[in-house]
């Protein structure tokens, strides 16, 4: 059903494609469109596929548009796979580089849309706890979408749950860094947010 055009980015268990619909019909509700973007894991095994599995479910638990779309997804055969809404101006980390110092209203901006995603994720009981330039898609009119739920958790979380640190060097909490799984709460993704927006 899908046609991978370029892989957008990889990462430890996959990789990220563009790809065609090709049976997309604008004139049914339920069409993906044409252009979407695909998750696809190297294996359909193992903690890979957990991760897959857990950012499906906080997808599918979670409605705004501050957080990609969900079309489509199979956990059949080789490869596992999830269909998601594409952004083709891409990531922050992409075009920070590519610009000086923001306006103060960008960073604004920023904020405002990234808290409004995580009020929604947070009412729902989800923790991000991955939040980076990488994370954070731009969409078609100056805004911004919170992207990559592969090991977000429950709020209520209880002491040993996960059995390794999660986030990014740079963007981590310190209760993340020091693996104090059991004082993971709500501002743990607050602080990734503040790191995120001083590195923009």
């Amino acid at each position: 059903r899908y046609r991978l055009l370029k892989r957008l980015g990889r990462g430890s268990f996959g990789s990220v494609y563009l790809a065609r619909c090709v049976d997309h019909d604008p004139r049914r509700d339920d069409s993906p469109p044409e252009r979407v973007a695909v998750k696809i894991l190297r294996t359909s095994k193992g903690p890979a596929l957990d991760m897959l599995r857990r950012e499906l479910a906080a997808l599918l638990a979670i409605e705004t548009d501050r957080i990609p779309r969900v079309f489509d997804w199979s956990f059949e055969g080789e490869r596992a796979f999830v269909v998601m809404q594409y952004f083709p101006a891409g990531s922050l980390r992409d075009v920070m580089p590519l610009q000086g110092p923001p306006e103060e209203a960008t960073v604004w901006r920023m904020l405002a849309d990234l808290l409004e995603a995580l009020d929604v994720a947070h009412r729902a009981s989800m923790l991000h706890l991955d939040i980076k330039p990488a994370n954070v898609l731009l969409d078609t009119s100056g805004g911004f979408v919170l992207t990559d739920f592969g090991v977000a958790q429950s709020s209520r979380m209880h002491r040993g749950l996960l059995p390794f640190s999660v986030g990014t060097r740079g963007y981590q909490a310190p209760e993340q860094k020091n693996e104090r799984f059991d004082e993971y709460d709500l501002r743990t993704d607050l602080f990734a947010l503040g790191a995120t927006a001083w590195a923009l």
